[in-house]
């Protein structure tokens, strides 16, 4: 997986946790989180 994208999705979680507004819903934020997490997880021994 490519830098540009763990970035976005980093990006994207960063910005769902911070605006609370955009993301009311802790389902919401929890699926970002699942998703950041597997991004980090997948990346992490090929980075």
């Amino acid at each position: 997986m490519s830098h540009k994208v763990r970035r976005v999705c980093h990006t994207k979680c960063a910005a769902c946790v911070t605006q609370s507004a955009a993301c009311v819903s802790k389902k919401a934020r929890r699926v970002c989180h699942t998703k950041r997490t597997a991004h980090l997880t997948q990346s992490a021994p090929r980075a």
